[in-house]
């Protein structure tokens, strides 16, 4: 599962199997067509989240999206 929450709603898709950076960047794409303002993405360190799919979507918004990861 991936998730997503703001002070007022809680967004998450369902995904079958294990998650990839493909669906990571998907739901990012979703969370920024929902939540207009810049937002803060705090996770851990799972291959998905740091693999080259997801660190390109990121960097194409333009600031849009600040990663921070949890130590390890």
């Amino acid at each position: 599962m991936i998730a997503g929450i703001t002070f007022r709603s809680f967004y998450f898709p369902l995904v079958e199997g294990a998650v990839r950076g493909p669906q990571v960047a998907e739901f990012l794409g979703y969370l920024l067509r929902h939540i207009r303002q810049p937002m803060i993405i705090v996770w851990d360190r799972v291959p998905a989240h740091r693999g080259a799919v997801v660190r390109q979507f990121v960097e194409a918004q333009e600031g849009r999206i600040h990663l921070e990861f949890l130590p390890a």
